[in-house]
């Protein structure tokens, strides 16, 4: 314990560098393509019924099943987060969201749209959690509430930029180009937290693993 707590006191005295920039920029955008993704299904529904591809049934059954996989993945996110490790776990979801949103532009019909909308939902849900998990335990205590007013400010962007880019992208293009683009944002995400993102020395200190919480403290003091 006297161990974890001097890492976290190490990591509380650090001033703010370039570290702590790239880390709360990955997860800005991460969230801010989140939060775009999920806005972006009430734009693409009304293409969706003016298609002939949706109803109200199945616009139901498209937006209950993105928030029941928000349930699925907040109620899985912290568990993830401290078994595999911050960094980890934000790669995983990362990476579930990518593919899901990639896969939702591809879609031959409603149905498959409707799953891939859940598997979006739970990576989102998951993603988020472990986003500002892993923010709080980087940023030191002394800006923590500043900086993540920021992140947050940052995120609440997202509807906005949906309805924005939403009104030209399915007026002049397609609907399936709202999933695509936020797809390739966030597997761009998942490219760049594999070369920026460190895992939590707070967290492998908090597992023992002291040697590797000095070797990443080290990399960033």
């Amino acid at each position: 314990m006297e161990q974890y707590d001097q890492i976290g006191a190490r990591l509380d005295r650090l001033p703010l560098a370039r570290f702590h920039y790239r880390i709360f920029g990955i997860i800005s955008f991460s969230l801010l393509l989140t939060g775009f993704l999920s806005y972006s299904g009430n734009v693409v529904l009304a293409k969706l019924v003016s298609n002939g591809w949706s109803n109200n049934f199945l616009n139901a059954a498209f937006t209950s099943a993105l928030m029941f996989g928000y349930f699925i993945g907040s109620l899985t996110g912290g568990f993830i987060g401290d078994y595999f490790g911050r960094r980890r776990a934000f790669r995983i979801n990362l990476l579930i969201v990518g593919i899901a949103a990639t896969g939702a532009a591809f879609v031959p019909d409603m149905y498959w749209l409707i799953f891939f909308r859940f598997l979006m939902g739970t990576g989102m849900g998951a993603l988020i959690m472990v986003g500002y998990a892993s923010f709080t335990e980087f940023i030191p205590a002394t800006v923590r509430g500043k900086w993540s007013a920021r992140l947050s400010f940052v995120g609440n962007w997202s509807p906005m930029l949906s309805a924005a880019i939403g009104v030209v992208v399915i007026a002049f293009f397609s609907w399936r180009i709202m999933f695509l683009l936020g797809g390739i944002g966030i597997l761009l995400a998942w490219l760049l937290s594999g070369k920026y993102f460190i895992e939590s020395p707070r967290w492998l200190a908090g597992k023992g693993q002291i040697a590797g919480a000095e070797c990443q403290l080290r990399e960033v003091e």
